[in-house]
């Protein structure tokens, strides 16, 4: 014989707040459970797109003057939007230092090379060349896009990065006419980077903006 359970009307309201207890308890779980699964997944993987890229100085040889390039920096990377940046510093500082700006070309789109070709003129003009080095740096963060332009030699790019830096550097420039280097100095840069992926060759740096500066 079975036998009823009774559940008395007033007892309606308990068994409300209970189960809805157990629903906000339940969540909460979740809620907890998944800050620490996200705590741990940054613990043993890591931020993919952020990080600290030190480097040595395997690129450039001790002068009593200053630190001179030795030979070119390693093959340009385009593998992500990080390495592309990378790639564009070193070649940059190479082509301002050996006089060889065009090999600095494999780096950046048709929009930044022009820009960078300025600046190496601007500093022969004033005869002057300068030789710096990258100490440090930090990719802040890296947002990724869709991208489609009509600009002719644009037609390639498929997608866009904005890529943030610190940048720490130490540079001194020399007399061209007279070959005597300047004092070193330091500097401290956070940077925008625009950066376009090709569907075939990888990204190019497309545009820089320099969104802070300390030091000279």
């Amino acid at each position: 014989m079975s036998v009823a359970r009774f559940v008395s009307p007033a007892s309606y309201p308990i068994i409300k707040d209970m189960r809805r207890n157990q629903a906000i308890a339940t969540v909460g779980l979740l809620l907890i459970a998944s800050f620490f699964g996200f705590i741990l997944y940054r613990m043993v993987a890591g931020d993919a797109q952020a990080g600290i890229i030190r480097f040595q100085k395997r690129y450039v040889t001790s002068e009593a003057s200053f630190t001179n390039w030795q030979n070119e920096p390693p093959k340009p990377n385009h593998k992500t939007p990080q390495d592309a940046v990378l790639s564009f510093l070193l070649w940059v500082s190479w082509g301002y230092y050996s006089g060889d700006i065009d090999s600095a070309s494999a780096v950046m789109t048709p929009f930044q090379e022009p820009r960078t070709t300025a600046y190496f003129m601007k500093l022969m003009q004033e005869d002057l060349r300068i030789n710096q080095r990258l100490d440090l740096l930090e990719v802040v963060s890296i947002e990724k896009e869709e991208f489609k332009s009509s600009k002719p030699g644009y037609e390639a790019f498929s997608e866009r990065a904005q890529v943030v830096t610190r940048e720490e550097w130490t540079f001194n420039y020399q007399t061209l006419s007279t070959q005597e280097w300047g004092a070193p100095q330091r500097a401290f840069y956070e940077v925008s980077y625009t950066v376009l992926r090709d569907s075939a060759q990888g990204w190019f740096v497309d545009e820089i903006e320099i969104v802070s500066q300390e030091g000279n």
